[in-house]
């Protein structure tokens, strides 16, 4: 078998440049003259195999793509799959030739690799030639996508299932700090103090197309939001004291429509709904307090025990509040009446936190000592995290981890790192699955769990 492959290959090396060039090849052509053609065997960047295969995984589903070539010889292309122990190959002849398949006979969560060659042949010479094949290229399709906010590129994108490619370039928009998927159908809210000329500072909302749906005006200095993944509703921060106007959050509808707007903050830096009531919990960095304010703006506590709550995570599963006090760097959780269940200590920098629904356990990222944090539901009050009898991610995990993001359906876990400029999918017991580094200063994310 090999000595027939390394013989089929020498046929090859002559065949194709007389096939596509009408000139003969390695041993026949000594005129030095330019390869130019990306098929010929002799080019000394791609050695005659196509370039530039893409993968986009989707929800059982893969989207291949390469570049769309214009030369007579070529016919068609042939695609090799290797996936769940299964060999496949796909023919994909033209007229006109296609540049783009979609794999839609793959399983979510198989990793697959795909290859793909042309098929090329010249009128005078009945001989079809396959070229060698591509680098391979790998897909593992899921349902989820990853939402990232990357303030250095000053863009939105999504992230496939896999964490290895770019789904889709959402929008180009600049200053925004904060994002936040809506479970309902996949969309996502923003803010930016730079909503243009006429708009001036804005909460965005893009479909789960990536299209621009609702633009909300009248902010001084909008930030966090959060959205009620019941009815698609949405919670507005807008820190006006930072430019000494008037702080506030309000509740608007997917569409724009203000319901109410509740007064009184200085810096409401946190939100973070309750998906079983509709609740909303408000963390004012500024006053101190911290607030919980029912689906209809009524307020039902107002907990002054803390310095500076600064970000703030409901578990869904039973309500309880888990919390970020920035003044002692200390983790809280609180039951959903407001009770103290555990203070928790050991972080230097906590920046943003995020509960796992599937076992209600907390992760914190720590922007000093570079380290993600699992945090267990049942760890008593005054518990500290230096014992390391937590998971704790190695320090050479991160630079810089920034933004969290967690799967409510899958648990898996998304970190952004703005130094590296990285975004890490993680599984629930904490073992890296991808790092995909195309991007700058991912300084946000929110994970859509998928098809509904």
């Amino acid at each position: 078998m090999l000595h027939l492959f390394a013989t089929s290959w020498r046929v090859l090396i002559c065949l194709v440049p007389a096939l596509v060039f009408g000139v003969s090849g390695l041993g026949c052509d000594r005129t030095g003259r330019a390869r130019g053609n990306p098929l010929d065997p002799l080019n000394p960047t791609t050695g005659g195999s196509p370039q530039g295969l893409r993968a986009i995984a989707g929800h059982q589903k893969v989207s291949l793509s390469w570049p769309n070539l214009s030369l007579d010889a070529l016919t068609g292309y042939r695609l090799y799959r290797f996936g769940a122990g299964v060999a496949d190959t796909i023919n994909l002849p033209g007229l006109p030739l296609p540049h783009a398949f979609v794999d839609s006979t793959v399983a979510n969560g198989e990793t697959y690799t795909y290859r793909l060659s042309a098929i090329i042949h010249s009128n005078g010479n009945p001989t079809q030639v396959e070229t060698p094949t591509s680098r391979p290229i790998l897909a593992t399709p899921g349902p989820e996508n990853c939402w990232v906010l990357d303030d250095g590129l000053s863009v939105i994108v999504t992230l496939t299932a896999d964490a290895r490619a770019i789904s889709k370039e959402v929008a180009s928009i600049f200053d925004a700090r904060h994002l936040a998927v809506d479970p309902s159908n996949g969309g996502c809210w923003t803010t930016t103090r730079f909503g243009g000329a006429e708009d001036g500072p804005v909460a965005v909302r893009f479909g789960a197309d990536g299209r621009l749906e609702t633009t909300i005006t009248g902010f001084h200095f909008p930030a966090s939001v959060a959205v009620d993944p019941r009815d698609g509703n949405v919670w507005v921060a807008d820190i006006g004291a930072m430019i000494e106007k008037e702080s506030s959050v309000g509740k608007f509808s997917r569409t724009g429509h203000l319901f109410f707007q509740l007064l009184g903050f200085v810096e409401p830096s946190g939100l973070a709904m309750d998906p079983r009531t509709g609740d909303c919990w408000i963390a004012d960095r500024g006053t101190g307090r911290l607030k919980k304010v029912s689906s209809d703006g009524v307020v039902q506590l107002d907990l002054g025990v803390f310095t500076q709550p600064s970000a703030v995570a409901v578990d869904p599963t039973g309500g309880d509040c888990w919390g970020i006090d920035a003044a002692t760097n200390r983790i809280f959780r609180l039951r959903d009446d407001g009770t103290l269940l555990a203070s928790i200590s050991g972080f230097s920098r906590p920046a943003q936190l995020a509960v796992n629904t599937l076992d209600g356990s907390c992760w914190v990222v720590d922007t000093q000592t570079r380290d993600l944090v699992r945090i267990d539901p049942g760890v008593p009050d005054g518990y500290s995290i230096t014992d390391r009898q937590d998971f704790h991610s190695i320090p050479q995990d991160f630079d810089f981890p920034l933004g969290l993001a967690i799967d409510a359906v899958s648990g898996h876990i998304w970190v952004s790192d703005i130094v590296r400029g990285e975004t890490t999918k993680l599984t629930l017991d904490g073992r890296v699955v991808q790092r995909f580094s195309a991007l700058s200063v991912p300084i946000a994310l929110s994970v859509d769990p998928g098809p509904r």
